[in-house]
């Protein structure tokens, strides 16, 4: 017989990411049990105000898709600048330098969907990758 609560989660994905790793409420990093630990997929829901944040530029080995649920963002994507709006989403080809929120143009919700899920398949622009786990984690993300 099949334990249902292993095969499928119901939740609340506002709720869910309020009590999250800073809005991550699947993926590999998770302490959650299973289905929503998984090396397959990360989710991510945030929301900021107004003027909030200014991230730094990233890059990471990984697919990402952000998805603008309400509001208004602009960012950065590669060599250039992106302004999306409610109902918009980019596509983010895995090694494109990118800073998605740079700067909230309105207040603003979102989800964002990586995969696979590697916990530090992401690091900023500026780092050097000299922490032997890191590399090793990077180095997997090699095709």
């Amino acid at each position: 017989m099949t334990d249902l609560a292993a095969c499928f989660y119901r939740g609340n994905f506002r709720e869910d990411a309020a009590y999250s790793e800073r809005g991550w409420f699947v993926g590999a990093f998770r302490k959650l049990e299973r289905p929503r630990r998984t090396e397959l997929v990360e989710i991510k829901y945030w929301d900021y105000k107004k003027g909030e944040p200014n991230h730094d530029s990233k890059t990471s080995c990984t697919i990402e898709c952000t998805l603008i649920l309400k509001g208004r963002i602009r960012g950065m994507v590669g060599d250039g600048d992106i302004e999306l709006s409610a109902g918009e989403y980019v596509m983010i080809a895995p090694g494109t330098p990118n800073a998605l929120p740079r700067e909230v143009l309105e207040d603003v919700e979102g989800l964002t969907i990586k995969a696979p899920s590697i916990t530090v398949a992401k690091h900023l622009l500026k780092e050097r990758l000299s922490d032997e786990v890191w590399v090793a984690e990077i180095k997997r993300c090699d095709p």
